[in-house]
């Protein structure tokens, strides 16, 4: 999504990213497939809001989000 956005076509499955408190590799992952093929339907996001997973389409972790504590 972010390739096709940014350079019209789908070529990089990797971005460095630096926003303001948020920066970090992005890795091109199918995570859909992989936690619906495990029968996880919903993710829990770090202020504990839950979210289905097919409505997810960017994971951040703790350590890339730095305004977190």
């Amino acid at each position: 999504m972010l390739d096709r956005a940014f350079c019209g076509n789908h070529i990089h499955t990797s971005f460095q990213i630096r926003l303001p408190y948020v920066k970090g590799m992005l890795r091109q992952v199918d995570f859909k497939d992989f936690l619906l093929s495990c029968g996880t339907d919903t993710i829990t996001d770090l202020w504990g809001e839950t979210h289905a997973v097919r409505d997810v389409d960017v994971i951040l972790t703790k350590s890339m989000f730095k305004g977190c504590g």
